[in-house]
């Protein structure tokens, strides 16, 4: 029993130590938060050991972030400040970084598979880029009239069901009057308002949520190729930046049942839709990128015909589309003809970097004008020996004709007169046959007669 009050003796006045010693924690902690003195001895004295958990701390941050920039796009650093748009998602903010979201991953618009297969940042859409072009099994179907086409018949990370097909064409700028930028070349593309004017082959795109030439969603509705061929619309979403002079334009689809379809329109899923725009001092290179279902079975034979000749078509109308119109804000109008001569020599002042235009444009239209004076003198005096020259041939040859016609003629009456000769010698042959036969048959009867 003694033994037994010795040890619980013990455990008690340990117990005991123990709670004087928290307590004694918890009294001197806000003691030391009113007193300034005893806060900064506090400070001083753990200084160097705060300093040091500080700075394990900021590596431990810093580690954490840059393991999630490497993660999925899931994973959002504290640091970014995001704003998404509530309805779509969006990222609504002016100047979006390279690792920041172009659409949150919560936006009604994101595919289920989009999540595991695409980064939404622009660092994530170059980088894909990229990574679509190192693929294996690329196949070159076309290498003529600067037009390059690729296809690959395992499709793409995204969708390896349809063909992923890639198109490098090629503009020169000495093709193009105006519009040389691809700032302007983006809006005749992507405008639109501007694309319904000049490519025939639309009948209506519609911006449905977003900001154009950003990030928006567009339904876009083609007409019938052919007879038999139902009409067909895509709805995608898109994401447009410019980086490094490069600009980028991606598109992928929505949900199925983010937009409603159309009565007797097939709608098609655009499962990639990308452009890389870029240009140097000569030329504008257009890089796309394309994997779509067409909803459709189409024949090797037909898209060995079709493709190289779409795609050529469609670049020779929006080149016409440069040399035709111009920029006016969000729309396009149409280039007057009598404007072109003055548009062109301010082109070519533009190009030359003049600093005094109104000067140059000034004399070269007055030296302009003598020539085309000279010039008008020396085409009308061409002109008048020409109509002379013009007005003897004439002659020359009716006369020819007149002869000609006399020589048909008296051919034809010595034909007819031949003919006529003909004639009578077969009816005297006809008439003395006739005679013969005539006393032959008379001698005939006189015999029988005996």
């Amino acid at each position: 029993m003694k033994k037994l009050l010795k040890l619980l003796g013990c455990s008690r006045s340990r117990s005991k130590k123990l709670s004087s010693a928290n307590e004694e924690k918890t009294t001197e902690i806000p003691q030391d938060t009113h007193n300034k003195k005893i806060e900064n001895s506090f400070n001083s004295e753990n200084e160097n050991e705060n300093g040091n958990n500080n700075k394990k701390r900021i590596k431990n941050i810093n580690s954490e972030n840059d393991f999630q920039k490497q993660d999925s796009i899931e994973n959002i650093s504290i640091d970014k400040k995001e704003i998404f748009n509530e309805i779509n998602g969006f990222n609504i903010n002016e100047n979006i970084d390279l690792d920041e979201l172009l659409i949150s991953n919560e936006s009604p618009l994101i595919c289920p598979y989009e999540k595991k297969t695409i980064k939404f940042t622009k660092r994530g859409l170059i980088n894909l880029f990229d990574e679509l072009l190192k693929l294996d099994g690329w196949k070159n179907y076309w290498n003529k009239d600067n037009c390059t086409i690729d296809i690959r018949d395992k499709g793409s990370p995204i969708n390896s069901e349809f063909y992923l097909i890639k198109t490098l064409y090629i503009i020169k700028k000495s093709e193009l009057k105006y519009n040389k930028s691809i700032d302007n070349i983006l809006k005749f593309i992507f405008g639109k308002d501007i694309r319904i004017k000049w490519d025939s082959s639309l009948k209506n795109v519609e911006l449905i949520e977003g900001e154009e030439l950003k990030n928006y969603v567009v339904d876009t509705w083609a007409k019938s190729p052919i007879y038999l061929v139902s009409e067909r619309d895509g709805v995608e979403k898109r994401f447009i930046f410019k980086y490094n002079n490069i600009i980028y334009c991606f598109g992928t689809p929505v949900p199925d049942d983010y937009f409603p379809e159309k009565k007797n329109v097939v709608r098609i899923i655009n499962y990639m839709n990308f452009l890389k725009l870029y240009e140097d001092d000569e030329n504008i290179y257009f890089y796309n990128m394309n994997q779509a279902d067409f909803k459709m079975a189409i024949p090797q034979f037909l898209m060995n015909v079709t493709l190289p000749m779409t795609t050529k078509n469609w670049y020779n109308s929006l080149k016409k589309a440069c040399n035709s119109y111009q920029i006016i804000g969000n729309h396009i109008e149409k280039i007057e003809s009598k404007n072109s001569d003055l548009n062109e020599q301010f082109d070519f002042v533009d190009d030359k970097n003049d600093k005094n235009n109104e000067n140059f444009v000034k004399e070269e239209n007055v030296k302009s004008d003598d020539e085309n004076n000279q010039g008008i003198n020396k085409i009308n005096n061409e002109e008048i020996k020409n109509e002379n020259l013009k007005n003897e041939s004439n002659k020359n040859n009716e006369n020819e004709n007149e002869d000609n016609k006399k020589e048909e003629i008296k051919n034809e009456n010595n034909e007819k007169e031949n003919q006529n000769d003909k004639k009578e010698e077969e009816k005297k042959d006809d008439e003395f046959n006739f005679d013969d036969i005539n006393i032959e048959e008379v001698e005939e009867e006189d015999v029988k007669k005996e």
